[in-house]
Parts: structure tokens; C-alpha cells; sequence
């Protein structure tokens, strides 16, 4: 009777653990706000942020925002961390990997990968992801050029392909596309040619395989609604009669609906932050899979604040050139995907 009773425990604790495995995947995309070392970096435009800038960018500011980037990131989810992040504005792998090492979240978590650009101020984007829980199977940078504007320099696009848990194989797209200082008609081309070198890719990999597994993330500069991306990238919110090589936006009702946004601007709220699927991610009855509305912010109040004068916004780390030690202007993005 002894016997059967330990045999009856034992099956029942082998049951619970089973009950709590994570059965979620969890993506994050966070425009991390000039992520730079204290280093001057000869080949960038990095003079704004160094010890003998009018900002006094520092080694106790430096690690002050890694501090607090990382104290967003694991606030994602109570009951997991984000299995991948793509990550906006990161300077080299020196921050990335000094990123990594302050995530520690009992023990070393996340690796990285990041392509140096040609972007003037040598800002960035980077994937971190968890090896126990993504496994990388090739990368590599895509250029993004605009037809004559030789001295355009934008940032690439990082693709990264690899396998979930489930033993699906995601292909994850990171983008920052042409900020709109100088206006957002006169830099619209910019993010329209960012938008066809990023469907071109992505029609390709649907061409070969209508269920691949496509994640769009990225800082757009655009709204869900606006022309990159509704009409160029063909990413709407449609739940029915929807084309082979239309792609789905999971922010896209948050904002249009509820008028949600990641950053504050002139007191409005605008959603340049976004992440987007392929279909087969809306259906998939047998791996990873996704409710059309599952497309959230990350916002909770300690990494806001109020100006003088204007609304709640995210806590930056300068107001002009005064130090506040916030977090980024941007709030992120994330989707729990389930299987």
C-alpha cells in the first residue's frame, strides 16, 4: 500500500509539473531610445552621447538605463519572460552585450545578434532571444535603399530564421524604418521603399511555403493605418477573405479602435511600434498560434510620467538635454502566441 501511495505522488507531481510547463511564446519589440556606450566610436556620429557631450553621458548613466531597460523587459509577463525581442536604437554589440549580462533572470538568459548599418549615428536593431526556447538556424541583413537618393543611408532589416519550441520554423523580420524629422510627407518614400524591399522578402518566402510563419516587428515611424504599411506591406486587420500574401497586424485594432500608441507626440498618441504575422499563425492547429486581438502594450505606470504642461507619456532618459533616468520614449510591443 506504501508503494502505490508513493506511485500515486509521484504520478501526480510528474502531472502538475506538466500543468505548468510554459505553453506560451512570448515577442517583444522595445525601441530601447539611444541604447550608446560612453565610448567615441570613429565611424559614427555618436558625439551626443559621450562624457564630454552637454548631455555628460557617463558610465553611472549608462548603466543606469541598462538597469532600467531590463526591468521593462522582465515586467513584460508575470508568468514568463519573452522567448525573442527585437530590440530599435542600439549602438554596437558592446551595449548588447552588456544588455545581456544585466538580464541575468536567475542565471544568463539571452544571447544576441546585430549587423552594424549605415545609419549616421550608428543606431541599430538587434534580436535577443533564449536559446532553450528559440533556436537560431541563419541570419542575415537586408538593405534598404530608395532609388535616387544615393546618400540615403537607412537602416537594415534583420532576418532571422529559426525554430520554436513546437518545432515550427519562424522567420522574424526587425525593423526600424526612416524616422519623419524633416516631415512625414517628405520622408514617406523612404518608409514606402522600406515597406517594398520588406514584402518583396516576405512574398517570396510565402510564394515557396503559404503556412510559413512570418513575425514583423519593428519602430515603422508609421501608423498601422498609413501607406507603408496598409497598402505597401498589404498588413490589415481583415478576418475574412483574406489573400495568400496579406499580412495580419495584431496592433492594428488597438490603435485604430481604441487609439492605444507607443509614443506621445503634440499630446496625441501614435503606434509606429507594431507586430505582424502571416495567416497560417491564425490558424495553426498544430503549432504556434494566435487570437487576432492578442496584440498589446506595455504600460505600466512607473515608466511614464507628466511633463509640465502635457499628458502622461513614457519616461525618456533626457527631456531635452536634462537627465530624468527614465526608461525610452517608446513603449513596446509584445504578443503571446500559444500551442
Amino acid at each position: 500500500m506504501k508503494y502505490l501511495l508513493l506511485l500515486f505522488f509521484c504520478f501526480s507531481l510528474l502531472k502538475l509539473s506538466a500543468q505548468n510547463e510554459v505553453r506560451s511564446f512570448l515577442v517583444m519589440f522595445y525601441n530601447v531610445e539611444n541604447l550608446f556606450d560612453t565610448i567615441d566610436s570613429p565611424d559614427t556620429n555618436d558625439k551626443e552621447f559621450l562624457p564630454s557631450s552637454e548631455k555628460k553621458w557617463d558610465s553611472r548613466k549608462y548603466y543606469k538605463k541598462l538597469e532600467n531597460l531590463s526591468k521593462v523587459i522582465l515586467a513584460c509577463d508575470s508568468s514568463q519572460i519573452p522567448d525573442i525581442i527585437g530590440l530599435s536604437e542600439v549602438e554596437n554589440k558592446t551595449v548588447l552585450k552588456d544588455l545581456c549580462r544585466t538580464l541575468h533572470y536567475q542565471k544568463p538568459i539571452y544571447q544576441y545578434l546585430h549587423e552594424d548599418s549605415e545609419d549616421p549615428r550608428g543606431i541599430d536593431v538587434a534580436f535577443l532571444y533564449n536559446p532553450n526556447r528559440f533556436s537560431v538556424t541563419m541570419w542575415r541583413k537586408i538593405p534598404v535603399m530608395t532609388p535616387g537618393q544615393k546618400d540615403a543611408k537607412d537602416r537594415d532589416i534583420l532576418y532571422v530564421k529559426g525554430t520554436a519550441p513546437t518545432g515550427d520554423t519562424l522567420h522574424v523580420f526587425v525593423n526600424h524604418w526612416k524616422s519623419r524629422v524633416g516631415g512625414a510627407d517628405n520622408t514617406e518614400t523612404r518608409r514606402v521603399f522600406a515597406a517594398m524591399t520588406l514584402k518583396a522578402r516576405c512574398d517570396s518566402i510565402l510564394a515557396l511555403n503559404p503556412a510559413a510563419n512570418l513575425i514583423i516587428m519593428g519602430d515603422f515611424n508609421d501608423d498601422p493605418e498609413n501607406k507603408s504599411i496598409f497598402q505597401i506591406l498589404q498588413a490589415n486587420n481583415k478576418r475574412r477573405n483574406r489573400d495568400l500574401f496579406d499580412l495580419f497586424n495584431l496592433h492594428y485594432d488597438i490603435h485604430n479602435f481604441y487609439g492605444a500608441g507607443t509614443l506621445l507626440y503634440s499630446n496625441a498618441w501614435y503606434l509606429f511600434d507594431q507586430i505582424i504575422i502571416s495567416n497560417h499563425l491564425l490558424i495553426n492547429s498544430k503549432g504556434l498560434l494566435v487570437r487576432p486581438e492578442a496584440g498589446s502594450i506595455l504600460k505600466h505606470e512607473w515608466m511614464l510620467y507628466k511633463p509640465e504642461g502635457q499628458a502622461m507619456q513614457p519616461q525618456p532618459t533626457y527631456e531635452g538635454k536634462k537627465y530624468i533616468g527614465g526608461y525610452s520614449d517608446h513603449l513596446p510591443v509584445f504578443v503571446k502566441f500559444t500551442y
